[in-house]
């Protein structure tokens, strides 16, 4: 289907269109990361065996259709990509991918999307000091305290992961903006037994 030359690999431009149809808008210099993760022959093309890691990777089945369960499997692939490298995780913060998913903390009631976003996030908290700094300005700390209250304890060990991922990776002024402005030092302190 994206194949559209028939060689029977995808270049850089079809893996693009690919990953478009699962949500992921990639730059030219976020298909070249990818590209390099995956194309382990060096060939400059992702061969099926390939683009199948990927896809595996990604949660999603070749036989499945691409746009199956959208929301679900778009989560999934952000999460994936921000497990990488960090200029694969600044590629997401580059296109907003972190307004995207700091909108979806408090609006999914759907178990697995709500477990992807705060992957996504815990994910992109473990990056650079930058990375941290961008998620604590579009206010994703506010938003995980705030859902930590209703959230199962699958979701605040998740969300105190996030948090402490962030205190690790975090400049000592965005820690101190996270302790300080988001509720996030409270919201841990109620998990905590009496």
């Amino acid at each position: 289907r994206y194949d559209r030359n028939r060689s029977g690999a995808l270049s850089k431009r079809e893996l693009r269109a690919a990953l478009k149809d699962v949500g992921i808008d990639l730059d030219r210099a976020g298909a070249l990361s990818v590209m390099r993760r995956y194309d382990a022959d060096s060939s400059g093309t992702l061969s099926l065996g390939e683009f199948a890691a990927l896809a595996a990777e990604l949660g999603l089945s070749p036989a499945q259709g691409v746009r199956a369960e959208l929301r679900p499997l778009t989560l999934r692939a952000i999460s994936s990509i921000v497990a990488c490298e960090a200029d694969l995780t600044q590629t997401i913060v580059d296109c907003g991918g972190l307004d995207a998913l700091c909108s979806l903390v408090g609006t999914t009631d759907d178990g697995a999307s709500r477990g992807e976003v705060l992957l996504a996030l815990s994910n992109v908290a473990a990056g650079t000091a930058e990375q941290v700094a961008a998620l604590e300005r579009t206010g994703a700390f506010e938003a995980v305290a705030r859902e930590m209250a209703r959230g199962s304890d699958t979701f605040n060990r998740e969300a105190a992961w996030t948090i402490s991922n962030a205190t690790a990776s975090g400049s000592t002024s965005t820690v101190l903006a996270i302790a300080r402005g988001s509720r996030s030092v409270e919201a841990l302190l109620e998990l905590l037994p009496a």
